[in-house]
């Protein structure tokens, strides 16, 4: 981007606005959501020393610490390896701060997975969930090669319209499930989806608890409506949240339950949805619940999330500055 481009150089190589800067400071509480690669422009704009045996530019970066795949479109990379020396390397350039550690005031945060006993089973899911794209996704898992299932599955249309269909079969039974949830106390819930039909299904059939939905297409004034709704509303008890509209930069700590019908591809996405509720001023006990088809491509798609979340976690391990 030219801001980018502004701030960084060029080439990211330190010749924009930091060049004159005495001191540079780069706050962010994702600062990889995806893969090693992501760090390039801050290590090579700030610390180009540290690195300067390597092959010049991002290429050389991401082949010593990321995975690569060719496609018919070119390298790509996902994960991480090398991460031991990866770290040494930048020992002394950053400081992290986990949460618990700077806001010792919140409560605890409990993460855990529901299965689901679907009511009804799109047409087409069954055939899809026989696919060779499916075998082979499952035969990638028991070969404990998670990142490259993840990488596959997204460059697969069987693949995504599975994913599409199992959503849509979990959205009924969600409804049910999340029923109970209100039904047995919980004052306020947060509801995140990823397809659109499923966050339509899951607001018309919640109604009756005051739903409200965040999703892409708002404006920012109409965004702040329902949030206001939600957080100060007693009877609006229930806000189906877009991943992609409502994952960051957003306050919702009114509910202290979440429930992910449909979670995302990067970890990094999940966590910041999962703190909409988890932040300054939360006083409650956190549950987060993921829910979930059992036997089926939905519980791979956990899995993929669990491992880049285990990958992501030791790129930069807490301790230490």
């Amino acid at each position: 981007s030219r801001r980018s481009k502004v701030l960084w150089g060029q080439r990211c190589d330190g010749s924009g606005v930091i060049h004159s800067s005495e001191y540079v400071w780069a706050l962010t509480g994702t600062p990889t959501p995806n893969h090693a690669g992501e760090l390039f422009p801050m290590v090579n704009s700030l610390w180009p020393k540290n690195f300067q045996d390597l092959a010049p530019g991002y290429l050389g970066f991401a082949s010593r610490y990321c995975n690569r795949k060719q496609t018919r479109f070119g390298p790509t990379y996902y994960g991480g390896r090398n991460m031991a020396e990866l770290n040494e390397r930048l020992a002394g350039c950053y400081i992290r701060h986990r949460k618990e550690e700077v806001l010792e005031e919140l409560p605890e945060k409990e993460v855990i997975s529901v299965l689901l006993d679907p009511t009804e089973i799109p047409q087409g899911m069954t055939e899809l969930e026989h696919t060779p794209d499916v075998r082979k996704l499952k035969e990638l898992f028991r070969k404990d090669k998670a990142e490259k299932a993840a990488n596959f599955a997204r460059t697969s249309p069987d693949l995504s319209r599975l994913r599409r269909l199992t959503g849509l079969a979990k959205a009924p039974a969600a409804v049910q499930y999340i029923n109970n949830v209100i039904d047995g106390g919980c004052k306020k819930l947060v509801v995140f989806r990823h397809h659109r039909e499923v966050g339509e299904v899951l607001e018309q059939e919640l109604q009756h608890h005051g739903a409200v939905g965040i999703t892409a297409g708002q404006t920012a004034e109409q965004r702040q409506i329902y949030i206001d709704r939600f957080q100060n509303d007693p009877d609006t008890k229930v806000c189906v949240a877009s991943l992609g509209a409502a994952s960051t930069a957003i306050t919702l700590h009114a509910a202290s339950d979440a429930i992910f019908v449909e979670s995302d591809w990067s970890p990094a996405t999940n966590i910041q949805a999962a703190n909409r509720i988890h932040r300054i001023g939360q006083r409650r006990h956190v549950l987060i619940r993921f829910l979930a088809l059992p036997d089926s491509v939905d519980e791979v798609i956990q899995r993929v999330v669990a491992e880049k979340v285990r990958v992501t976690d030791k790129l930069l391990p807490s301790g230490g500055a």
